[in-house]
């Protein structure tokens, strides 16, 4: 399990959460020797609602193994576990102490699905400037897990106006070629309930 980073000194540290274990993610796509990525067993995510066990030993399970193939592959990799970060309160508490350890300016994470986490991610520049780490950039990565990304959501969703997800499925069908034939539905419906 990768969990003793090969420098002591990173430009950059990437946090990946356990919901996004993408390969094929455009962040690995060039090995950056001064890039560290960081997975992280954490105890605010095990106790915030209940989870039955199989599904954390399966969360961490699929990290681990996700960590060791980032390493294979040539990239910078610190995995710690829950006995790595049982005296680390939060998320932004790792965080700052990783980044100060690895003496790092720029910090990196992907835009998380979970509001609670994006939360204490976008709050992460405060946190350092509370903690007298003004010198690390923050920065904000789209998971690239679905069809559309983030930033194009607003154009589909306007405020204040109904929509209904039936016309956003449509939409997309048309724009990614997906179920369709020319400009008409597969088969000659949009569904079949």
């Amino acid at each position: 399990m990768p969990n003793k980073p090969a420098l002591k000194h990173y430009k950059r540290l990437r946090l990946i959460l356990g919901d996004q274990l993408n390969a094929g993610h455009s962040w690995f796509r060039q090995k950056e020797m001064d890039t560290l990525y960081v997975l992280a067993e954490l105890h605010q995510e095990q106790t915030y609602v209940r989870h039955h066990v199989q599904k954390i030993c399966a969360f961490f399970c699929a990290m681990s193994h996700f960590a060791e193939a980032l390493e294979e592959a040539g990239h910078q990799v610190l995995y710690l576990t829950l006995d790595d970060t049982a005296n680390t309160g939060t998320l932004p508490e790792l965080l700052g102490q990783l980044c100060a350890r690895f003496q790092c300016t720029e910090f990196a994470y992907q835009r998380p699905d979970e509001h609670r986490l994006l939360t204490q991610l976008n709050g992460f520049s405060d946190f350092l400037r509370q903690k007298g780490q003004t010198q690390i950039s923050v920065e904000e990565a789209d998971t690239e897990h679905f069809l559309l990304p983030y930033s194009q959501l607003a154009s589909y969703f306007k405020p204040g106006k109904h929509v209904r997800m039936e016309n956003f499925y449509r939409a997309m069908r048309k724009r990614f070629d997906i179920l369709m034939e020319g400009d008409q539905p597969l088969g000659g419906k949009w569904n079949y309930d």
